[in-house]
C-alpha cells in the first residue's frame, strides 16, 4: 500500500515556507543593505533566504561554470550591485525548486498523467533569470546611450558655470534625467569618498557599463585630465557627437520600420483583406452554381 499525500498538503507546506521566510527576510536583507549600499529588488526579497543558502554552497564548492561571463553580464545588467555569479546561480536554482514545486501542485491536483510537466516547469525555472538579466542589460543599455548626450551637456554648462568636476556630477545626480547613468555618476563619487582617485573611479565607471559610447566618454575626459587639456571642449565635443549619433540612431529606425512592417502585413493584415474582398463573390459565384 503506498501513502498518498491529502490535496492540500503541499499548499500548506508552502503557506508555512512563506510564513517562516517573511520572519527572516527582513534581518538578512537589512544586513545585507547596509553592508552593500544596493538596495533589493522585492521580486528576489521573497527567495532571499534560500539564495543565501544554495550560493553559501555553491561559494563552498566552487562549482559556478563560466564566471567570468556571469560576472561581465551581472555587472552590465548592474544585477551585480546586488547580486554576485554564486547568488545568481542560487537564484536560478531557486526558480528551478518552485517550478518543480508549481508542477508538484499539479500533479497532485490532476493525477500522474501530468508528470512530464515537471522537467519542462524546472527548465523554464532555471533559464527565467537568465532571460530577466539579458533583458535588464539591454534596457540598461538603451537608457545610458539615450542619456548619454544630454548629461554630458549637463556637465559641461556645469564645468562652464565654474565648478569642478566633482560639483559637476554631483549636479548631475541631484538635477539630471533619473536613469542608470545617474546611478553610474553616484558609484562615481561613492568610490571618490573611499578613497580612490577621480581616474580610478572613471576606469571603474567604464568597466561596470562596457558601452563604447560611454567608453569613449569616460576615456576623453581621463585624457583631458591626465594632458591637462580643456575639459569643456572634450565635453563639448562629445555632447555635440552623442546628438549627431542619437539623430543617426532614429534615422535608422525610421528606415527601418517598413521592413518590420512587412511580416504582420503578409501574416495578418492581407489576408483578411482578401477574406473581405473575395468572400461576397464566392459565396455568389457557389449560389448560382
Amino acid at each position: 500500500m503506498t501513502a498518498t499525500l491529502p490535496s492540500g498538503f503541499p499548499v500548506v507546506v508552502f503557506m508555512m515556507t512563506l510564513f517562516m521566510s517573511w520572519h527572516l527576510i527582513p534581518r538578512i536583507i537589512n544586513q545585507w543593505d547596509e553592508k552593500h549600499h544596493a538596495p533589493i529588488p522585492i521580486k528576489i526579497k521573497l527567495m532571499w533566504p534560500c539564495i543565501i543558502v544554495i550560493s553559501a554552497f555553491i561559494h563552498w564548492t566552487d562549482i559556478v561554470l563560466r564566471k567570468k561571463r556571469v560576472t561581465q553580464h551581472l555587472r552590465q545588467s548592474g544585477i551585480g550591485r546586488y547580486l554576485s555569479p554564486e547568488q545568481f546561480v542560487a537564484l536560478k536554482i531557486c526558480h528551478a525548486l518552485s517550478g518543480l514545486f508549481l508542477a508538484l501542485l499539479v500533479v497532485n491536483q490532476f493525477g500522474p498523467s501530468f508528470n512530464g510537466l515537471k522537467p519542462f516547469a524546472m527548465a523554464i525555472g532555471f533559464h527565467a533569470p537568465t532571460l530577466w538579466m539579458n533583458k535588464t542589460r539591454q534596457t540598461r543599455q538603451q537608457a545610458i546611450i539615450k542619456d548619454l548626450s544630454s548629461v554630458t551637456e549637463f556637465l559641461r554648462i556645469a564645468l562652464v558655470s565654474g565648478l569642478n568636476f566633482s560639483g559637476a556630477i554631483q549636479q548631475v545626480i541631484k538635477k539630471g534625467p533619473n536613469g542608470p547613468l545617474k546611478q553610474e555618476f553616484s558609484d562615481v563619487i561613492k568610490d571618490m569618498r573611499t578613497g580612490q582617485s577621480r581616474i580610478s573611479a572613471l576606469q571603474n565607471s567604464m568597466h561596470r557599463v562596457e558601452i563604447a559610447e560611454y567608453s569613449t566618454l569616460i576615456q576623453s575626459i581621463i585624457q583631458a585630465e591626465t594632458s591637462g587639456a580643456s575639459l569643456t571642449d572634450s565635453l563639448k565635443n562629445q555632447a555635440e557627437q552623442r546628438r549627431n549619433e542619437r539623430f543617426y540612431r532614429a534615422e535608422k529606425a525610421a528606415l527601418q520600420a517598413p521592413v518590420k512592417l512587412i511580416f504582420p502585413l503578409v501574416v495578418f493584415i492581407f489576408p483578411v483583406s482578401f477574406l473581405i474582398l473575395f468572400f461576397p463573390i464566392v459565396i455568389r459565384f457557389t449560389q448560382g452554381m
